[in-house]
């Protein structure tokens, strides 16, 4: 399982306002991954730093210590407008911070956003981050492993390898699960690592070792990692190998099992990606082949699409896909529905006749409404 922490607003509670998009990840038993934080009083940790700064969303609002005013919850009145998707085949998850960087002055021309897509039946997790900003920057994407003593089945801080020439991280536990990461940068990566610890008096419960990786950019920048948990210390994808071309980064991998799995992302979307004898104008595109040769993929804000240098209709932007012989299969990819706007918004009753509106940001989405005082099903009247 994966967990990833995404809020559109972040509350101002303590630190939990510099942990947007962290993510940590479990199998086999064990934990693999960590955000920071794994006991009541851990700190969690900003996932992307920009010039060395924690994410801090209340930027402005009185605080002691780490201490603040909580912050009005009204803003989680409607959902943000990020994507999701699960299936048989594939999970996708998005989330986006846009706050400020630092407490001590406005740092808030970054945009950071995560995409996590899952091959169920391959085991492999693909987590895209998108830097965005009109400025120039210097970034620190983290990786946190929990260490001993923290807990008895933890890593050890000898346990965790990195290769910086080859932007990948292995651990290598014997007897226990371990995972390997590989990174895939639009922007030249500097990989170092460091240690937690927990300080002789303190409310910090665990230690970790951080890998981290830096580089500068101005406008977007992307780095496409590939996650593989391993069972044993032994197991090992088969082979990975970049996937790239211009504008864009990605890998060709294949699993122990035979599953090919080929991933291209835009550094600035939408771009020409090619994955296969397939081609889009879009932001990502992930192709994956069954030993049984049936293929299956996600398409995020495509623009167009080809096989085998034919033109396919396309439903939507976002789609799960699945292609048997020379029939192409899709699933539209929802963000979450908006709410619906009436107006005018200030009568809530008249006299005689008055013309009412309903209206909804959300692409191709019906409105159903009642005028009895029940609550609209799919069957109630539609508004047109």
């Amino acid at each position: 399982y994966l967990y990833m922490y995404a809020a559109p607003y972040p509350l101002s509670g303590s630190l939990s306002v510099r942990n947007n998009n962290a993510i940590g990840l479990g199998a086999y038993g064990y934990d693999l991954l960590e955000t920071g934080e794994n006991g009541v009083y851990d700190q969690p940790h900003t996932p992307v730093k920009v010039d060395g700064l924690d994410q801090h969303y209340p930027f402005g609002v009185l605080a002691w210590g780490h201490r603040g005013q909580m912050l009005t919850t009204s803003g989680y009145s409607f959902p943000p407008d990020w994507r999701w998707h699960a299936s048989s085949q594939f999970n996708v998850a998005e989330g986006v911070y846009a706050g400020n960087f630092g407490k001590e002055k406005k740092l808030d021309d970054v945009e950071h956003q995560r995409i996590v897509q899952y091959v169920r039946g391959a085991g492999v997790w693909i987590v895209t981050d998108r830097l965005k900003s009109p400025q120039s920057h210097g970034y620190t994407l983290d990786w946190r492993f929990g260490v001993k003593p923290g807990h008895e089945t933890d890593f050890t801080a000898e346990q965790i390898t990195f290769q910086p020439t080859q932007n990948t991280i292995k651990t290598v536990r014997p007897g226990g699960a371990n995972v390997s990461l590989y990174e895939f940068p639009s922007s030249a990566l500097t990989m170092t690592s460091g240690e937690e610890r927990t300080p002789p008096e303190g409310y910090r419960l665990h230690d970790f070792v951080r890998i981290s990786n830096d580089w500068k950019a101005q406008g977007e920048s992307v780095v496409v990692t590939a996650i593989y948990p391993r069972k044993s210390q032994e197991e090992e994808l088969k082979s990975i190998k970049p996937l790239k071309g211009i504008g864009v980064q990605g890998f060709d991998a294949i699993t122990p099992a035979g599953t090919h799995v080929m991933y291209q992302a835009a550094t600035v979307a939408p771009s020409a990606l090619r994955v296969g004898d397939m081609s889009a104008n879009g932001e990502s595109l992930l192709v994956t082949t069954g030993v049984g040769g049936v293929r299956r993929g996600i398409a995020l804000g495509c623009k167009s699409l080809l096989v085998a240098g034919k033109p396919v209709t396309i439903p939507a932007p976002d789609f799960e896909f699945e292609i048997v012989g020379a029939k192409i299969k899709t699933t539209n990819i929802y963000t979450s529905l908006q709410p619906v706007a009436i107006s005018p918004s200030d009568t809530t009753a008249f006299v005689g006749q008055k013309v009412i509106k309903l209206a909804c940001a959300s692409p191709k989405s019906q409105i159903r409404y009642t005028l009895d005082g029940s609550e609209p099903t799919p069957n109630s009247l539609l508004y047109t």
